[in-house]
């Protein structure tokens, strides 16, 4: 029993030792992060530099403990008040904290340090943004929680939600409610520089090719500036954007399909998760861009969607619940249901139809082709009694009195 005794005293040492080392780390951290992230912004290219190198230093050393590092956290200790003013909804904190981390402040600089007019400080900015990738990949391996980081004391921080926040704002699409946010982190590179946007392209792709980052759920919050940057005037970056809205219209075909071929090294899946009404509403808007081949790209994947509204709408309804969710090794691959597609062809006619007398060919040739899928679709959902007549009348209503004005 004395054994014992000693053995959990030993025990109740050890984790007081480590939470000790912990805590000393995270406020050297704390310590050391902030003035080197302002460095970053000083008007001496050499200063840049060297804090791109002392960064560097810093990441490589404490590797995912700057990620989990929040400016709220240091805001609020030792402040009751603050404390009882910060106690609102997980939802809300998690956002708040994804805006204040180091992080997004450390995401925000590389993304300007990208468009640096300096040659040496964009290399040294590469390099970090290299290591800055491969801790995050390496946190979502480690994390047990999806893409939330134990902070060391009972708390949880959402890499993936601090980059979606971060990519989503700097592509002119933050979905941020809170305006002071947005003023804390003021963009100094401009979002349409060519430099800026293949930053955040790379992470896009970076993410997409993390095993365990669903990035089709994530695609919503950064698709609008996805499609923006299909009328950058640099070819080099049309393609790029081109390419990874491809990759992912790939991926969610093959999600619906149930494909396979969707595994890591290791053979396990991901969760795929596709939401299909978001990203029609966005695609919707861009049909009426003054850019060609913004507008087809934004018909194309409409007509993609409208092929899959109409295979849902011609199954019946057990056959919807087996094909939505497919276990495959203890993942699943999850699609809109039926319902929820099929409701949304009207809206797609409201969409694609004007389009068929649009002044380009390219774009008619496009709409003419998803509106033959649309039709498709309407006779499927009809045969399978899921289809929303009132609401298409009305659709059609509409784009026949456009059409007439």
């Amino acid at each position: 029993d004395g054994d014992d005794g000693d053995d959990g005293f030993s025990c109740r040492e050890t984790f007081e030792e480590n939470h000790t080392k912990t805590r000393l780390e995270r406020d050297a951290l704390r310590l050391t992060v902030p003035p080197v992230l302002a460095a970053f912004r000083d008007p001496d290219a050499r200063v840049r530099y060297y804090a791109c190198e002392a960064m560097y230093n810093i990441v490589k050393t404490a590797r995912g403990g700057v990620l989990s590092l929040t400016e709220k956290e240091s805001e609020k200790e030792g402040s009751d008040a603050e404390k009882n003013a910060d106690a609102r909804g997980d939802e809300d904190d998690s956002a708040d904290a994804a805006s204040f981390s180091f992080l997004r402040r450390l995401f925000d600089a590389s993304c300007d340090l990208s468009a640096d007019a300096d040659a040496d400080v964009q290399n040294a900015a590469h390099l970090l943004d290299g290591l800055v990738k491969d801790v995050v990949s390496e946190t979502f391996e480690e994390a047990n929680d999806g893409s939330r980081l134990n902070d060391g004391f009972g708390g949880k921080f959402d890499v993936g939600a601090a980059l979606v926040s971060a990519i989503a704002s700097r592509a002119e699409t933050s979905g941020e409610k809170n305006t002071s946010v947005k003023s804390r982190h003021a963009t100094y590179a401009s979002s349409r520089d060519p430099y800026a946007r293949q930053f955040l392209i790379g992470w896009i792709v970076a993410l997409d090719a993390t095993p365990h980052v669903d990035a089709l759920a994530l695609l919503p919050a950064f698709f609008d500036g996805l499609l923006r940057m299909l009328s950058d005037p640099n070819r080099e970056i049309r393609a790029q954007a081109d390419g990874c809205l491809r990759t992912f219209l790939t991926e969610i075909k093959a999600a619906f399909d149930g494909d396979d071929g969707d595994a890591d090294a290791a053979g396990s899946f991901r969760r795929r998760r596709v939401d299909v009404a978001r990203l029609s509403a966005t695609l919707e808007r861009h049909t009426k861009s003054a850019d060609e081949f913004t507008r087809v790209t934004a018909v194309t994947w409409l007509r993609e969607f409208i092929a899959l509204a109409g295979r849902e709408g011609g199954r019946g309804e057990s056959d919807d619940k087996k094909a939505n969710v497919k276990h495959r090794n203890g993942a699943s691959v999850k699609f809109a249901s039926s319902t929820g597609s099929v409701a949304r062809v009207a809206e797609m006619t409201r969409a694609v139809l004007p389009c068929l007398s649009h002044a380009e060919a390219k774009v008619r040739d496009v709409a003419a082709r998803a509106a033959e899928e649309l039709l498709a679709a309407v006779r499927a959902a009809a045969a399978a009694k899921t289809l929303d007549l009132d609401a298409l009348l009305s659709a059609l209503a509409a784009c026949a009195g456009a059409g007439a004005g």
